[in-house]
Formats: structure tokens, sequence, C-alpha cells
């Protein structure tokens, strides 16, 4: 299953080391579109091309380097002239790693990865022609369901029947709730177990003609396996009772995509984004049909529309063949929960002394703020010495990342999709600097800017007018008292200064901690762990501490807090002299103790956000930040799936049934009678994107059935899930599925309806 997420993060690292865009194509594919790598060839050589030029880049670099330590340049230019020699190396190993992985793999799979298949679907007039010429009624839906549930038990295979009863029957006895079979049903088609999840949910239905949630979905699994034809009439009976639902528009028109009704399909879709503008399933379906009709421009805006509901290396793919190069303001927000200031740097910029010394007869706050500058060198060293062994260590992980293809893999396998989104962030970040101005996106080394701005306020509001103060001069005859005192005034006023601009840039740095928290959460969901967990149980343990390593490298390697300190270093250089008085002999001034800073810095990160998915018994997962871990019941291993899997929203029930009623998704329907209508009022519509209940989530498959997008609500500070109470979903949460168009027909396309 990761053989083809390989070969496109092979591609797409090449893509990005080499820097290079494509220029718009001049002409585009009236039929047909490359899905992936055409050849393995092309593959190694767009490797080589990659390498060979950061080998030139790394000559020049290394030019450069001798050339500045020969003319004896500052040393932070010498050390920068290092950074970038020693990460292009890394990158070099790490490409020749990929290039040993690329040459294991056989041309048949690259063949297989890089297959064509037609945009659109040939109209299928045969299927078209055994729809029913009406929408049905309760009773005429419940013997085509049973019709239709007759045929899928013939046509999948006996072992995958006999199984897919098991669960069933255990989940009935168990539960007895069509709820929770359907639900039973929706984790098997996450695990890629499609037969027994649509043979599950066919007896879900039939268990209860009125739950919404089990026809809904029901339908878009038919969809997906080629049954369109099946699932149309359930469809147009959901759509007759909730004309307003963006995820029935979306699985009427993804069924008349399989038929190859494409202007039926453009009718559902289109309707379906009007009320979700970025419905991802909708939109990658639209920017098909629109390619096939010669519209690349309108193509672009279907992708661009599908890609800000859910990154997909995939949709980059196609938008990067289309000449469409994507920005930050292209990705989807990162959903995900992080607490203010998670590295502890308000902290420690607020233990910046805030008093000067005031009278010559006590030089208490003089000797704090010595006290002070020594705890501020101490900590620097010991970042740095920290700073060494992480670089190792991330050495050794890098190593390892790029020679063992095993190690790797688990690596990726626990990732989540909150990773994917962060790296595809952070990389794009690194091409567009973003200025100090923007808000709403992640800044390019926030920490800098902002203490680059104190600096500024420092130098024009503090250290400038102190240096127009002077201290009248007295002639001592005058008597010592005399001297005393206009000293004393001249260290109030400067303190006043000093004590002014202190406060002003502690309150700066803290109105300014979201761009640090934003940006600090990008880097660290783009960060992978050094080692994947065992298993659910481990992975509370191990993700404490990996993630400790992982702040290390964002942390320490970018010197966030270095930066700070020298900034708090600078700021108090020229304040630590002792005014002592005159009109005593001036005793020994003793040499403070370091102030012990260490315990301002986090040592270790704690991950504050879980999610956990408990769809069924058979099934489960846990998201804790950028990790995901999967655990299926030991009968049941994840396959690949052989469809799609399309997208799916849940919810935690909150009583009462019509308590969770979604806002606007159904409305009166011409034709319906009073019991219907009470009928409609008590049942709610499927969940869709446009109406959302505080505890909804979604979650979105690729076509080769990995979990690329996980999209949850958080609440406005976001700092935690928008329901504190959904941060666990379990097997009576409700699902609605929406299903993904195919060209390709699956393997149901034969079932027949009389």
């Amino acid at each position: 299953m990761r053989i083809i997420f390989i070969l496109l993060l092979a591609c797409l690292l090449t893509q990005h080391l080499t820097a290079q865009v494509e220029s718009p194509r001049k002409q585009l594919p009236q039929k047909e579109v490359k899905e992936g790598p055409s050849s393995k060839k092309q593959i190694q050589a767009g490797m080589a091309s990659a390498i060979n030029e950061m080998n030139t880049q790394i000559a020049d670099l290394e030019n450069q380097l001798a050339e500045a330590i020969k003319n004896k340049e500052g040393e932070e230019t010498i050390k920068d002239l290092r950074d970038q020699i020693a990460m292009l190396k890394k990158q070099v190993e790490m490409m020749g790693g990929l290039g040993k992985t690329v040459s294991g793999i056989s041309e048949k799979t690259f063949q297989q990865a890089g297959e064509k298949e037609p945009l659109v679907p040939k109209k299928d007039v045969t299927r078209i022609n055994m729809l029913p010429d009406k929408i049905l009624t309760k009773e005429e839906l419940t013997l085509f369901i049973k019709q239709v549930h007759d045929q899928v038990e013939r046509m999948i295979p006996a072992e995958e029947k006999k199984e897919a009863l098991t669960i069933y029957n255990e989940t009935k006895s168990k539960y007895n709730s069509p709820d929770i079979t359907g639900n039973t049903a929706s984790s098997l088609w996450m695990i890629g177990h499609s037969e027994k999840a649509i043979y599950i949910m066919g007896r879900a239905c039939l268990d209860d003609m009125d739950n919404i949630d089990n026809l809904n979905n029901y339908a878009a699994f038919l969809t997906m396996t080629g049954a369109e034809h099946a699932a149309l009439p359930i469809l147009q009976y959901l759509n007759d009772l909730f004309p307003e639902n963006s995820t029935i528009l979306n699985n009427i028109g993804q069924a008349w995509f399989g038929l190859g009704e494409v202007n039926k399909s453009k009718e559902n879709l289109e309707k379906a984004t009007l009320l979700y503008p970025n419905h991802s399933m909708a939109n990658a379906s639209l920017a098909d049909i629109s390619l096939s009709e010669g519209n690349p421009s309108q193509t672009i805006s279907f992708l661009k529309a599908a890609l800000k509901e859910t990154y997909d290396p995939d949709k980059e793919a196609q938008l990067s063949s289309l000449g469409y190069t994507i920005t930050f303001e292209d990705l989807p927000p990162l959903n995900y929960p992080m607490k203010n200031d998670p590295f502890g740097l308000i902290p420690f910029m607020e233990s910046l002394p805030e008093d000067l010394q005031t009278d010559v007869n006590d030089i208490t706050p003089a000797l704090k703020l010595k006290s002070y500058g020594k705890g501020v060198y101490n900590l620097n060293n010991m970042l740095v010495n920290a700073r060494k062994e992480l670089q190792e260590k991330q050495e050794q992980s890098a190593k390892k990342m790029a020679e063992d293809a095993q190690y790797r893999n688990e690596i990726l396998e626990a990732l989540s999709p909150g990773y994917t989104l962060g790296a595809a962030a952070t990389r794009i970040r690194i091409k567009k600097v973003q200025p100090v101005q923007v808000t709403g996106s992640i800044d390019d080394d926030p920490v800098e800017k902002i203490i680059a701005s104190c600096t500024k306020y420092w130098v024009d509001s503090v250290v400038t007018p102190i240096k127009r103060l002077i201290i009248p001069s007295i002639d001592r005859a005058t008597g010592c008292a005399s001297v005393d005192a206009a000293t004393n005034a001249f260290l109030q006023k400067r303190n006043e200064i000093y004590s002014r601009g202190v406060r002003h840039i502690k309150k700066a740095f803290i109105r300014n901690s979201y761009r640090l928290t934003e940006w600090i959460k990008y880097m660290l969901y783009a960060n992978s762990l050094d080692k994947p967990p065992r298993d659910i149980d481990d992975l509370a343990y191990v993700l404490i501490g990996e993630m400790e390593r992982t702040k290390g490298k964002s942390l320490i390697q970018n010197d966030e807090y270095r930066d700070i300190l020298r900034f708090v270093e600078n700021s108090s250089a020229g304040f630590k002299t002792e005014y002592t008085s005159v009109c005593r002999q001036r005793n020994q001034i003793p040499d403070p103790n370091a102030d012990d800073l260490v315990p301002l810095v986090k040592s270790r990160i704690e991950c504050e956000f879980r999610k956990k998915v408990h769809p069924s018994g058979y099934y489960k997962f846990e998201l804790v930040c950028n990790t995901i871990v999967e655990k299926t019941d030991p009968k049941l291993k994840k396959r690949k799936s052989k469809n799609r899997l399309g997208s799916a929203k849940s919810a935690v029930p909150r009583g009462p049934i019509s308590s969770r009623l979604p806002l606007l998704s159904y409305g009166p329907s011409a034709g319906l009678n009073d019991y219907e209508m009470e009928f409609i009022k008590e049942k709610p519509a499927p969940l869709n994107a446009e109406d959302k209940d505080p505890s909804q989530f979604s979650l979105e498959y690729d076509r080769w059935g990995n979990l690329i997008g996980l999209n949850l609500q958080l609440n406005k500070e976001g700092t935690g899930l928008a329901d504190p109470d959904s941060a666990e979903s379990g097997i009576d949460s409700r699902w609605s599925w929406n299903a993904a168009g195919s060209a390709t027909k699956g393997f149901l396309n034969k079932l027949l309806i009389k």
C-alpha cells in the first residue's frame, strides 16, 4: 500500500530539492491525465538530476566558505555557510537512500502506479435503463434494497460473506442497534474490507429502514464499488426527504458520474458546492469533468477548492501538471489544537528584570542584573551543548530513514494527516517568506522578527533617551549628599525609562505570541518521530519523549531561545554598573552567583492533544499530536482498498435523536403527507460540511485508501476541541459518507436490477 506513496514522496522530494516549477502547458489532454510516475527510469533520472544539482551547490558553498575563512569574515557568516553545506549533504544522503529503495522496486510496479485512466466514464445506457422511472416509496425502497442485498450476497466471495455474517451476528447480538451495526460496516470500509462492509450495511438498512445514515452510507458504498445504478434510487428517495443536503447531492452526482451521465452529475455536484464551496469529493469530480471538456482554468479552480478542504499530494501533483504552483493560502488550516506558547518562551521573556538601581546606598538591583547576566551566559552554553547532542541524534535518524526501508515505512505509518499538511505548509513557507504584518498564516522565523521589532523599540525608546541623560556636575565641596542626590535623580530617571521599556517589550512579546504558537504548531507537526510507537498502549509514553526530541530539532536547532538570550543580554548589558555613595568608603562589591534560568526552559513538551475514534469493536484509531495509531481485530488485517473510500463526517450523539438535527439540513418537499413530515422532524439528515454539530469532524482517503485528511473543529482560541467531550468518539457516533467518483468500474457494476 505504501509503495506508491514512497514513489510520490521521491517525486515530490526531487521536485522540492531542485526547486523547479513547470511552466504552464499550452496544450492539455482532453481525454486522459497522467496520475503518477510513468517509469522507473524517469524517477531515477530525476533523482540523479537533483543530486547533481545539490552537489554543485555544495561545491559552490565550499568555495564561498574557503573565501570567508581566508578573508576572516564574521563567525556568523562562516557558521551559516557550514550549516548550509551540512544540510545539503544530509539531503544528498537521504536522496541516495531513496534511490536504493527505488532500485529495488520492479518496473511493473512503476507502470501500474503510472497507468492512465479515462477522466470520465462512457455513458452506460444499459445500467441507466435499469433505474426506476419514479421516486420510490418507503415500502418500494424496502423491496428494492432487499433485491440489491440479495444480488450483493451472490456476488461477493463465499469466505467474505461467511466472515461478514459472523461479524453481523456478533454485533447484533451484543448491541441490537442498527446504528452500531452500520458503524461496524463503516469501520470495515475504512480498513479495506469493502465486501464485508456492503454486506453488513445492507443488513443494517433492512433492520431499520428509518435509519437515514445507514441508507446514505449504503448508497455511497454501492457507488464506490460500481453499483451506481443500485445507489441512485436510494439517494433520490433521501433527496426527496432532505433536498438541501450536500452529502446527498454529492452522492447523487458521483453516482451519475459513474454511469457516465455527465450533465446530471455536474448538476448535482454543483448544487453540493453551492451549499459548501470547498466540498472535496464534489470538486474533485467536477475537476475531472472540466478537464475532459478541455477547460483547464476551471479545472484548476475546482482542484484548488478541493485542496482547501483537505491537502492531498495527489491534488497538488494534478495542479502542478496544469502549470499551477500552490501557495500557503491554498492549503486548509491545520485544525489541530495547541495551547498558547507551547515552548514556554513567554515565561523566559518575562524573566528580564524590570528595575535598575535607583539609590546609591542600595546596589541590590545592579547585583541582580549581574546575576541574571551570568545566568543567561550559563543557559546559552547549556543550549549550545544540547544542540550538538540533538544534531547527532537527528543525523543518525536521517541516515537510518535513508538506508532502512522497513524503519522508514514504520515512521510513515505512524504519521497522521496533520504531519502531511504541516510538512507541506512548512515546505511552501520556506519558498515564500511572509512579511511581519501578515496575519492568519505562519511567519518565517517569527521569533527573529518579533525580537527585531522589540530591538528597534529598545534602541529608539530606551537606549537613545538614556544616552541623553547626564549626571549634573556638582562640586564635591558643596557636600557629598548633594552629589548623591544628583546621582539618585539621574538613576531614577534612567530606571523610569528602562522599566517602561521592559514592560513594553514583554507586552509586545505576549501580544504576538499567537504568531509563535501557530508557527511552532506547524513546525512540530512537520517533524516526524525518530521512532514510531509500538501500539496504542505504548503511544502515550513514547510520544512524549519523542516530542521532546522533535521540539529540540525545531527549538534548539533554530535558536529561538538563543535569540531571546542575546536580546535580553544586550538589553541589560549597559545597566550593570554599580553606583555607590561618595559619602562613604566604597567596600569590595561581591561577585554575585548566576541566576538559575534553566528551569524556565521547558525540558519537555507534553502532547496535550488526543482524539480517540472507536467506530466499532473491530477497528479503532487514536490521534496524538502528529501521530496516528490504528488497531484492528487480529482476524481483520488492514487491506489495500480495491476501490475509492471517499470521505466521512462523524459526530458524537447528543441525547434524543431529534435534538441533534443539523440546521437547515431538511426542508418540506412537495407531496409529503403529515406522517412523512413527522418522520423528517424526528430523523436527522446525513451529516454534512455546511451544518456542523460542535463535535463533528471529517476524514478523507486518497485514491489508494490512505487516510490523508482529518479535520477537527476547534474552539475560537484554537487551544482545544470545540466540544471537549468529543475527544473520544465511540461506537454509537454518527457516520455519514461522501462517495468519491471514479472512472474505473467497480466489481459490482454487473449487479442486476429487475
